[in-house]
């Protein structure tokens, strides 16, 4: 190896390495932190003293309520999205709708999470009169993962069609019948993948459901109720309760436990992908 490629590389690994090991350490902090506070009690009892006693279980319940809520809502939507865009693409016929859902995704993409916050506010919360509550969290949350869904659901229905869609095309049947029965059981793996990929960004979001689901310490009796959400309670716990840092910590870990293994699957779908080829 010449002198000069290996200075090269040396300064590459001076320069990945930190980027590495930073968040490795800074999991293992958090897992060192927290793991003297992690046990049954702390996931199924209730929270005393606003956190800083007690457990997590309202948390895991409002966790559940609106990420199952948000995937409802986003799910049918993203693959009626997947189905309209698809069809135009098969046809080679691009509309002013095309370019407008695409930029629109786009740009929901990038957005920041504040900003999905004040939107779930005034059109959920405010406009149709759910108030700060599961719903309109889960609501907020649905137009924000909702670009995720739609780009790795397409990206997948797309490598399909690439593969199977000008044969069945040529074979006469009609759109609706190419896209569930051949090119759906064909894409379902990164379909899953892109589901998981949307759920884990659901999971890890605070700032949306700060202004909409709302702060409540209790146990959600309806969606139309008020919910602390896992993320929104590590955030509070750190940052707006005195000596609640512990607490916080045993939180993170839970989250940061679910969101790894939800990460897990998403590789295992994406790995498993298979296009009938």
């Amino acid at each position: 190896m010449h002198r000069r490629d290996l200075l090269f590389l040396l300064v590459a690994l001076i320069v990945i390495v930190p980027f590495v090991l930073g968040p490795l350490l800074w999991l293992v902090k958090i897992f060192l932190t927290g793991i003297s506070e992690l046990h049954f009690d702390f996931l199924f009892a209730l929270p005393e003293n606003a956190g800083r006693e007690g457990g997590i279980f309202p948390m895991i319940v409002s966790t559940f309520y609106i990420i199952a809520l948000c995937l409802l809502f986003c799910i049918p939507l993203g693959f009626l999205v997947v189905y309209f865009l698809l069809h135009n693409e098969m046809e080679n016929k691009y509309t002013f709708w095309d370019s407008w859902i695409r930029y629109a995704m786009a740009s929901f993409g990038s957005a920041p999470s504040i900003v999905f916050g004040l939107l779930g506010v005034a059109i959920f919360a405010d406009f149709f009169g759910f108030g700060v509550s599961i719903l309109s969290g889960a609501l907020t949350l649905s137009v924000m993962v909702l670009p995720y869904f739609v780009s790795g659901s397409l990206s997948a229905f797309q490598k399909a069609n690439h593969i199977h869609g000008l044969a069945a095309k040529s074979s006469g049947l009609q759109y609706s019948s190419i896209f569930f029965k051949i090119l759906f059981p064909a894409a379902i793996s990164g379909i899953w993948a892109s589901f998981f990929v949307a759920l884990t960004r659901a999971l890890a979001e605070t700032a949306a459901l700060l202004f909409t689901s709302g702060y409540a310490l209790n146990v959600p009796k309806s969606i139309f109720d008020s919910g602390r959400a896992l993320s929104v309670h590590i955030f509070d716990l750190a940052f707006q309760v005195p000596g609640g840092s512990a607490k916080a910590y045993a939180s993170a870990s839970v989250l940061v436990v679910i969101i790894i293994f939800m990460n897990v699957l998403a590789k295992i779908f994406q790995k498993g992908v298979s296009f009938g080829s």
